[in-house]
């Protein structure tokens, strides 16, 4: 049993009924209220798509992709609990994002939460909600098939990451998985960049060796365009200089959230996410909504309205990163040399672009078999099939420097 979804990207698409009763939850439903695309909409008035069909977009093209590679290669056995799973890990994979989505967790949390907390990452987060959601809701999952998905979402092993069955959804060894296809189709979409990667044909064309993911010769250029699209929608979306303006101006919004919303302050006690879900874009309506003239909420209605004035942050400078230099010391460096100046009065923040491998070939961390005999290509075999059309750099760091404005 299943049910059809009317998607604007895929057209209909089908879902489990499991996958249905996950999605009539509270806790999912909470992602219509988070914006995909984050400040990005500030700037690209048309990007106002959010994560909650986002989800159901890769739980669609995750359920495709297995289904694709049992029906060519009945030989691996892939059973139907292993075929629900991947589907759920696709669906469930960012119910743990929060306000204005990679904001909270890149801009906010980055000086707030050590990196060692359980919840400093929005895939430890996903994981928990669906246990969550699991328990509250009776879906039925086994604590067996619950751990597997939760490693879909989440690999965190050498053996998880060198699985194929863990590398369609959260592909931690080259970056190649369903969820970068589904938000490359639909962030172009909905900023009206087009760039004419089409991942079907790497759908048709990928097969299972040695346990692990490959993709046949004859889609190099497909995927070397899927990691160049990546790298052009940082340039020109994800860290527009216009979209880092808004992300700095929402930091600040959410230091003065920290003051005044005791949820907001206390969104992590122990296990508890229950405060945690309670965040959303929404946010920025409750300053409005409630009487008082305390400090911070009259400073968090003054960022709104600036933003809303199209009144942003200014840039003042902006600093090109040597290979290798960490971005604390170039911005120490900067103070500097700008001696006399105060902290305090600035905000600091990374432009990463990237083709997903840092400053490597991305290629280099993709295996592809020959079509005709099924071998894999050596790596000099793959570099003389894509010839000399690859850029000097695979990445780009700036640090980006804006004087607080409130």
């Amino acid at each position: 049993m299943s049910k059809i979804f009317q998607d604007d990207i895929h057209g209909p698409i089908e879902l489990s009924l499991t996958a249905v009763k996950i999605i009539d939850t509270p806790e999912f439903q909470r992602l219509r209220n988070i914006k995909q695309l984050g400040s990005a909409y500030y700037v690209f008035p048309s990007a106002s798509h959010n994560r909650f069909e986002h989800s159901i977009g890769v739980a669609h093209l995750a359920r495709s992709l297995i289904n694709e590679i049992s029906r060519n290669q009945p030989e691996l056995g892939i059973t139907d609990e292993q075929r629900l799973n991947v589907e759920l890990a696709g669906l469930c994979h960012d119910l743990g994002h929060g306000p204005f989505s990679h904001i909270y967790d890149d801009v906010y949390l980055r000086s707030r939460v050590s990196e060692t907390h359980r919840f400093r990452h929005h895939e430890a987060r996903s994981c928990e909600i669906l246990a969550r959601i699991n328990r509250r809701y009776g879906i039925g999952l086994s604590d067996e098939n619950l751990l597997q998905i939760q490693r879909m979402i989440h690999p965190v092993t050498v053996e998880e990451k060198k699985n194929f069955l863990y590398q369609i959804v959260s592909n931690g060894k080259n970056g190649i998985d369903v969820d970068k296809f589904d938000y490359i189709a639909r962030d172009s979409r909905a900023t009206g960049i087009y760039f004419g990667f089409d991942h079907r044909s790497i759908f048709i064309y990928c097969r299972v060796i040695d346990n692990e993911l490959c993709y046949c010769d004859e889609v190099i250029f497909n995927i070397f365009q899927l990691f160049e699209t990546r790298y052009r929608l940082h340039m020109q979306v994800y860290s527009h200089l216009s979209v880092k303006r808004v992300d700095m101006m929402m930091e600040l919004l959410f230091e003065q959230f920290d003051y005044f919303l005791m949820f907001f302050r206390e969104q992590f006690v122990g296990d508890d996410l229950s405060n945690f879900l309670r965040l959303t874009d929404s946010l920025l309506d409750y300053p409005f909504l409630v009487d008082g003239e305390d400090e911070h909420l009259v400073r968090a209605r003054e960022i709104i309205l600036n933003l809303r004035e199209r009144k942003l942050t200014p840039i003042l400078d902006e600093v090109e990163m040597k290979t290798g230099e960490k971005f604390e010391d170039v911005k120490l460096a900067w103070l500097d040399r700008n001696g006399g100046v105060s902290q305090e009065d600035y905000q600091f923040c990374l432009r990463k672009l990237s083709f997903s491998a840092g400053t490597r070939n991305p290629l280099n961390y993709v295996k592809f078999y020959r079509k005709d005999t099924g071998e894999l290509l050596t790596r000099r075999e793959i570099k003389s099939k894509v010839g000399n059309i690859l850029p000097r750099t695979f990445e780009e760091n700036y640090l980006i420097v804006f004087r607080k404005t409130v």
